[in-house]
């Protein structure tokens, strides 16, 4: 995982916003943007810090797709940049990134509920997930895409 920023840049005067992701500041990364990219002049609308600043601009890009124009570039228009910005907001809330969080091994586990009780996870499960075999100073795991995310937790 590597740390950076999620950048949502405006060409001014039109709907087009580019979604990107940079391990600089969003500020450097706009500076070089308008040195050489773009016929409009850029703005920097939004930006977040993330941990996992690839999975997260997939993520974003992802929730953004019905506006997708070209490449990173997306058509937002009206009010619509709003889903953009919301799912920014997301992927910095993230607790999967959270650099308290490390990924398992694909496979791990077996039959899973989740119940989400006023912002706490209780993990049920059925079989041997709920105890980390690799390393018990793991626990709370979140299973997602075939793969896990664990928070680690502090034991005496």
């Amino acid at each position: 995982m590597q740390s950076g920023y999620i950048y949502l840049i405006n060409a001014q005067g039109t709907d087009r916003y580019k979604i990107g992701l940079t391990t600089r500041t969003p500020e450097a990364r706009l500076k070089e943007l308008n040195g050489k990219q773009s016929p409009f002049p850029l703005l920097l609308k939004y930006s977040v810090k993330v941990s996992d600043v690839h999975s997260s601009e997939t993520a974003i890009h992802q929730d953004c797709k019905r506006y997708h124009y070209h490449n990173e570039w997306f058509h937002f228009p009206g009010d619509s940049v709003g889903v953009a910005i919301a799912s920014m907001k997301k992927a910095a809330k993230s607790r999967i990134n959270s650099p308290t969080f490390n990924y398992l091994p694909s496979g791990y586990g077996g039959f899973s509920f989740f119940v989400f009780l006023s912002g706490c996870i209780l993990f049920l499960s059925l079989g041997w997930v709920a105890n980390n075999p690799y390393n018990p100073k793991y626990n709370n795991c979140v299973f997602h895409g075939g793969g896990a995310a664990c928070e680690k937790v502090k034991r005496n």
